[in-house]
């Protein structure tokens, strides 16, 4: 390695400690605001169903989980990136690649199960088939994060080190096939984002809801692409041969924040459902009252209960309709 080449490396290693500890503070306080709106938001919950259920729901625990994930991932990487004794380093690493692979397979569980309701209406039969590949993808995980784990052990201590070479090639090639996985997951789901959009365009149907889940959910799928996308971005420029380190800081800083970007939409998708159920609730509410007055023979004020509603042309109906209660 000539001057320059080292030079560059040690700018890098400087620029990567000194990014790290900047994205490790935001990660810290954007987590912290993110737990105070989803503690916030499970309250708002809980006036309206039973307590457990709303603080334990299954889509609460996976929120909760991505976010105590990505700001456990930025520690330890944090921690890596200031420590010098080769058997913490191993330990950090892995159990930063360990959570990165939960965060990756949360938001993967977490996008199923948000878009089950739109998915179902137009391919019914896709449960077993997605049960059956979201365990696949566990297991690819749990595949990944042992050759990760046993390449950094050869890598910082004697042990395996003859077997450097073939871990480091299938450490490679395992992620690249993690992400590619995830990649067509999110096109397949906004596939039927995008096609359920189209299926009720200008149709006077009652699917607020289901329209909120599809326009979050093909906001969700693009920004985890280009996340996804910036995550190849920079291990094609670690790997480069010649070094920028101007391009590495920029793209290591979007793969760290990234996921708190994607957080905050599903906050936002949450939020957004929630309103949507009030509304609803509220025009129940005003066909009751409605129904009360005319069976007793009071005069009923016309009430237009469509006000907190988009208008829509009406237009011959696509046949969907909203299944089901919507998990906020």
């Amino acid at each position: 390695m000539n001057a320059t080449n080292t030079t560059s490396l040690d700018e890098w290693f400087i620029e990567y400690a000194n990014v790290e500890l900047q994205d490790l503070w935001i990660t810290v306080s954007v987590s912290i605001l993110q737990l105070l709106i989803l503690g916030a938001l499970i309250r708002i919950e809980m006036t309206s169903k039973i307590g457990r259920k709303a603080i334990f729901s299954t889509l609460n625990v996976l929120l909760f989980v991505m976010i105590i994930s990505n700001l456990l991932i930025m520690v330890f990487s944090q921690l890596y990136s200031v420590c010098y004794d080769p058997v913490w380093i191993v330990i950090y690493i892995s159990l930063s690649y360990l959570f990165s692979g939960v965060l990756e397979s949360v938001i993967l569980i977490y996008s199923w199960i948000r878009g089950f309701p739109v998915i179902q209406l137009l391919f019914p039969k896709c449960q077993v088939y997605m049960n059956g590949f979201l365990v696949l993808f566990v297991i690819l995980e749990i595949v990944q994060f042992l050759f990760l784990l046993l390449q950094q052990i050869a890598m910082y201590t004697p042990l395996l080190n003859d077997q450097l070479d073939m871990l480091t090639y299938i450490s490679t090639v395992i992620p690249v096939a993690v992400n590619v996985v995830v990649i067509l997951f999110d096109a397949f789901v906004a596939g039927f984002y995008v096609r359920y959009l189209r299926s009720v365009r200008g149709n006077d149907l009652d699917v607020e809801k289901l329209e909120i889940l599809a326009y979050y959910g093909i906001a969700s799928c693009i920004f985890l692409e280009i996340w996804l996308s910036g995550i190849v971005i920079y291990n094609y420029f670690v790997i480069s041969p010649t070094l920028n380190v101007l391009k590495l800081s920029v793209s290591l800083r979007f793969y760290d924040l990234g996921p708190l970007a994607f957080m905050f939409i599903q906050l936002a998708m949450k939020w957004a459902l929630r309103n949507e159920e009030v509304r609803r609730d509220s025009r129940k509410r005003i066909r009751i009252e409605s129904a009360k007055m005319a069976s007793s023979g009071q005069p009923v004020m016309t009430l237009n209960l469509e006000a907190s509603r988009p208008s829509k042309e009406k237009r011959r109906s696509s046949g969907f309709k909203q299944s089901g209660s919507i998990k906020e």
